[in-house]
């Protein structure tokens, strides 16, 4: 187990929840007012050969409703299970939430999304190692870059715990 890397840390909890993200944008399929997701098997496989360390998260939330309740404890308890305490300190991971560096990460990953939103809304095969791909080449570019510089000596945004019982 890793001890004290906040940034690894924030790394792989970030990581759960853009796959989170990839499988709700893609997956999703209206039942009357119910929402089920129904991740393909050819593309299960493919996260089992891409992403293996994120296939138990896919089998757990795949062919069932989903809400935002269901979603958020999915991922918690993915979270704690397969990293919390097994990656990294137990002790840790409480602090990535509260981290600048998460809020920032999570901030950026959504600004792409909404940014891309409609090319991906037509590309129904993308899998989650290529989502991850252009998200990495779009935070790579000099303009991103640059607006990092500049968040990064701005005061964090509230984001909060989203595994957290507690109304902040």
């Amino acid at each position: 187990m890793k001890e004290g890397n906040l940034e690894a840390a924030v790394a792989d909890v970030v990581e759960v929840l853009q796959f989170e993200q990839w499988m709700r944008f893609y997956f999703l399929v209206e039942e009357g007012e119910k929402l089920r997701l129904e991740v393909p098997e050819s593309m299960a496989a493919r996260v089992e050969e891409k992403s293996s360390h994120l296939a138990g998260l896919l089998q757990q939330m795949n062919h069932g409703l989903i809400d935002p309740q269901k979603s958020q404890e999915a991922v918690c308890g993915f979270v704690g299970e397969n990293i919390e305490g097994v990656k990294h300190s137990p002790y840790l991971v409480p602090a990535v939430f509260d981290s600048k560096q998460f809020k920032l990460e999570m901030y950026l990953f959504n600004l792409w999304l909404k940014a891309y939103e409609e090319g991906f809304d037509t590309e129904q095969d993308k899998g989650f190692d290529e989502w991850r791909e252009l998200y990495a080449a779009w935070r790579a570019t000099d303009q991103v870059k640059q607006y990092v510089r500049e968040l990064e000596s701005a005061p964090a945004p509230a984001v909060g715990d989203p595994c957290s019982r507690t109304v902040q």
